[in-house]
């Protein structure tokens, strides 16, 4: 299953170097594509060791054929549509199964794939490389099992730079640095890029409605957010960082106390703080604090929950990043003065409480030049076929036009 060119320094986890000649493309949601990841979804949700994770569970409940045939049925011009060819996916490294949904999206618009592999190995990656591995085993599937592959290569790669101008379409995950480095490299004329830079997200939430929630809803809000946040300890580029509070001064104080003290209570049955994270945590504290000495007032809730709350609005910015609890809050600011401050770097938009449509005619009113994203709390990592402002299937494939 794996095999190694000692030549090209890249290591294949599944697949071989046959996908360099592929000159594979295919309709969008084709029927083999659809027939592929329906078998390899049930494949996971069968195996017990793939059922140890969530997000790999997560991933194959996502491609499930019910779930993808709803997805066909949204494209535009479908039967119009055809891959743009070979893609080559630079997945990132902050979430661990990202991979699979890049190389979900570039085989659904109907595309061979060659997956660049996080260097940070984990288990969720060696249990899906095995799996996709026993599905393409299926003679159904040789045109897929030959233009497809999953990789290992480091960044100064003599694979990427030799190979990356034979590729029709490149999606680049892994920040601003990773984005420069591959725009270096000479490609080919026509090839078309997808880049997902540093992002930035924060949330919204309704004093007056955490104040009216029941226990029971208070507890799920807190799960929720759980998810969008200490789930991945806030790597992804969706999880909030910062808490927008909207209401009156006399709702907002005794909401922040209700749901950071609720929160402090579920973290103790869901999350664990090692002594390391602690440390990366309290030192990156002091930095904001040496940095911002009077626009900051710290409050711990918690060892898992240390809040910043920012007393001027200037000092709001994308570089105020928190991980493994450290959050910010503004609280005195109306939802139109932080949009104000928001430029491209800006991607989610998480909210309890709010009129998603009355935030969505607000970002149009102020021509706001960020936020891709306004979801729910709880709905921060639901990746889907239009991310980062990008409609994925739309961008992959091509179409032809016949008058």
């Amino acid at each position: 299953m794996m095999s190694t060119d000692p030549l090209a320094d890249v290591t294949y986890l599944c697949g071989n170097d046959e996908v360099l000649e592929s000159e594979y493309c295919d309709r969008p949601f084709s029927d083999l594509i659809l027939a592929f990841l329906s078998e390899l979804s049930l494949k996971i949700l069968s195996d017990s060791e793939a059922k140890k994770y969530a997000d790999l569970a997560t991933f194959a409940f996502y491609c499930r054929r019910s779930n993808l045939e709803k997805m066909k049925a949204g494209i535009s011009c479908i039967d119009s549509r055809l891959g743009w060819g070979r893609a080559l996916h630079i997945a990132p490294s902050n979430i661990p199964i990202n991979f699979a949904y890049s190389f979900l999206f570039g085989l659904l618009a109907g595309n061979s794939n060659v997956v660049r592999l996080p260097s940070k190995s984990s288990p969720q990656i060696a249990v899906f490389c095995d799996l996709i591995y026993v599905v393409l085993e299926n003679p159904r599937y040789l045109l897929i099992k030959k233009s497809n592959a999953f990789v290992r290569f480091s960044r100064e790669s003599v694979f990427l730079k030799n190979n990356i101008a034979h590729f029709d379409a490149l999606l680049i995950w892994g920040g601003d640095h990773t984005v420069r480095d591959i725009r270096e490299l000479p490609r080919a004329p026509r090839s078309i890029e997808i880049a997902f830079s540093d992002r930035y997200s924060f949330a919204v939430i309704s004093a007056d409605e955490v104040l009216s929630l029941g226990n029971e809803d208070l507890e799920k809000l807190c799960a929720r957010f759980y998810n969008d946040t200490y789930l991945v300890d806030q790597n992804a580029c969706s999880s909030p960082n910062l808490i927008s509070w909207q209401g009156l001064p006399e709702s907002i104080e005794p909401a922040k106390a209700r749901f950071w003290g609720c929160l402090e209570e579920y973290l103790r049955s869901h999350y664990e703080l090692n002594a390391v994270h602690s440390m990366d945590k309290q030192i990156k504290i002091l930095k904001y604090l040496d940095r911002y000495p009077v626009e900051m007032n710290i409050v711990a809730y918690g060892p898992a929950i240390v809040v910043a709350t920012l007393n001027d609005i200037s000092v709001f910015n994308h570089e105020l990043t928190g991980f493994f609890g450290l959050f910010f809050e503004l609280d005195h600011v109306p939802l139109e003065g932080v949009i104000g401050v928001v430029n491209n770097k800006y991607q989610t938009l998480s909210y309890f409480g709010m009129d998603p449509h009355e935030i969505r005619n607000m970002l149009f009113d102020l021509r706001c030049k960020g936020i891709d994203r306004v979801v729910p709390i709880g709905s921060a990592l639901d990746i889907g076929i239009v991310w980062d402002g990008y409609d994925l299937i739309g961008t992959l494939s091509r179409i032809v036009s016949i008058r």
